[in-house]
Parts: C-alpha cells; sequence; structure tokens
C-alpha cells in the first residue's frame, strides 16, 4: 500500500506522477489544489526528478539503432544541474538520459 518515508499510497503517487508529467510544477499543483490532492509544486517535481532518475538506473535498451536521433538538453534543478534526453524520433521513445550536458558524456 505505501512506500518507506512517504506520506501517500501507490495509487496517489502514480496520479500525482500523471499531473507532474502532463502539467509540471505551477499548473499541477493549482490542478491537484482543485481536486482537493495532497500536492504543491516542488513535490510534483521531486516525482519528475524521481522518474528521471529512474531512467538513468534502467534505461530501456531498444531493439534496433534508432535511424533518427533528437537530442535536448534539459534541467533537473534551474541553474544548477543539466542533463540530455536522447529521443528516438521516428518511434517517440527514450533512447537514454545522459546526467549532464557535456560532449564527453554524448560521445560516449
Amino acid at each position: 500500500m505505501t512506500e518507506s518515508y512517504r506520506r501517500f499510497r501507490l495509487g496517489l503517487k502514480e496520479w500525482l506522477t500523471t499531473v507532474a508529467v502532463e502539467l509540471g510544477g505551477r499548473a499541477g499543483e493549482r490542478l491537484c489544489r482543485n481536486l482537493n490532492l495532497p500536492a504543491d509544486r516542488t513535490c510534483l517535481v521531486g516525482l519528475l526528478v524521481g522518474l528521471l532518475v529512474g531512467l538513468l538506473v534502467e534505461p530501456l535498451a531498444p531493439e534496433r539503432a534508432p535511424r533518427v536521433l533528437g537530442v535536448d538538453e534539459f534541467a533537473f534543478r534551474r541553474g544548477s544541474r543539466y542533463g540530455t534526453i536522447l529521443v528516438d524520433v521516428e518511434a517517440g521513445r527514450v533512447v537514454d538520459v545522459l546526467p549532464d550536458r557535456t560532449s564527453e558524456t554524448f560521445a560516449a
């Protein structure tokens, strides 16, 4: 029913993660306030970071090498920590999430 050190059930965590993925921090907080769900923007962003860290630990291996690879940078924490996401454009799925945005990490 729950995880260690969590204040809500797993079903609620899945709902909040979905809200965080679709709307992000502030917009997700407004929706949660309207639905009377116990979450603020930092909680929602924390769920997103946890989701991305999970992708870093266990990246999904594609069946084949992507023909068209999309590369984008994003902020884990604005102003201090940035990462790079690699996307198979044709299949529309994440290939890998890199922990930083250096060219050496991308080349490896």
